[in-house]
């Protein structure tokens, strides 16, 4: 899209006159420095009617860089397919090095509209779109992470010795806390289950009983060495940081203490908790790869007209998991189940 006169007073935008396009939204409006480019111009000497009468002096416009994505084309059309009209995201990422391979946001909007300024008509029909085209979906919506969660209260559970795999908790599709029945998904019940089962049948009550024994403070302090309740670093803007509620949050938050029973909802992903897409996907491909944390990385390289690597963007590790390889081999083996 056009830049604008306030941009331009920035000083932001080298090499960039009015009249100019620079790049408006996700990865264009990020490695705009990159991808301007430089103008070129002649230098020449004119007679008094406009006329040129000699070239004095000629530059050469520099073509802007190249970027290489990690996005797999295939996958990433196929995951905007399978959205079909469903509002939503999908993000995959390699777990042996946090490279995106798919993110895909819906519903989406066409990018092209901006370019000679969109009209007044298709901005409306864009800001109220109840789908919300404009947010990115897989770094921006926050949503409760329901039963993903499962896997931070098996490792705060798990690493807190609350529990071995010997332990077994018996379901009968709920749980009576206080003055509340609590159910689970399967009123008939799953019977008795260990952590392997409990996560295999994502039964409720079995992580009921595991969250009332580590607590919502201990919880949140696995989800936050998890990568929760933070922002990934993944080199996009807006990227929200989702919510991981603890004991004191509440009381500065709502002037009210933490009920035992609210511990019960937070340990399934429910309650106060918020999420996004793209730190579900980095946590999961982090149990997928044995405990390692990777900021997720979506360009690999930066590269001249003439194929050039100018920059390399390294994979990098942002931390662990707490966790030790015997409580994820644990998690990986229910998962899989």
């Amino acid at each position: 899209g056009q830049i604008n006169s306030k941009e331009l007073k920035t000083g932001k935008y080298l090499n960039v006159k009015s009249g100019d396009s620079i790049g408006r939204y996700g990865i264009e409006k990020q490695f705009e420095t990159y991808l301007q480019g430089k103008r070129g111009g002649r230098q020449v000497e004119v007679d008094a009617s406009g006329r040129t009468i000699k070239v004095l002096k000629t530059v050469k416009p520099v073509a802007g860089l190249d970027l290489n994505l990690t996005l797999d084309l295939d996958l990433q059309q196929t995951a905007e397919r399978l959205l079909g009209n469903d509002s939503g995201a999908v993000v995959a990422i390699d777990p042996s090095n946090g490279d995106v391979l798919v993110l895909a946001s819906n519903p989406s909007f066409d990018q092209n509209d901006f370019i000679g300024g969109i009209s007044q008509k298709n901005w409306e029909a864009l800001i109220s779109d109840p789908g919300k085209p404009m947010v990115n979906k897989a770094i921006q919506a926050e949503y409760p992470p329901a039963s993903t969660y499962k896997i931070i209260t098996s490792l705060a559970v798990l690493e807190e010795n609350h529990i071995n795999i010997n332990t077994t908790f018996f379901c009968p599709g709920f749980l009576k806390y206080g003055n509340r029945t609590y159910g689970c998904w399967n009123k008939y019940g799953h019977g008795d289950l260990n952590v392997i089962d409990g996560i295999a049948q994502s039964c409720d009550v079995f992580f009921y009983y595991s969250g009332v024994k580590v607590g919502v403070d201990k919880l949140a302090q696995y989800a936050m060495g998890s990568g929760l309740g933070k922002k990934t670093g993944i080199l996009l803007e807006n990227e929200k940081k989702g919510l991981i509620p603890t004991s004191a949050w509440k009381k500065k938050r709502y002037k009210e203490s933490w009920q035992p029973g609210e511990t019960l909802s937070v340990a399934i992903g429910q309650s106060y908790n918020l999420v996004t897409p793209l730190q579900m996907a980095v946590l999961t491909a982090a149990v997928g790869n044995g405990g390692t944390l990777y900021r997720p990385r979506i360009v690999k390289t930066i590269k001249d007209g003439y194929g050039q690597v100018v920059k390399k963007i390294e994979s990098e590790i942002i931390g662990g998991l707490p966790a030790s390889q015997e409580t994820l081999n644990l998690v990986r083996k229910g998962l899989l189940m």
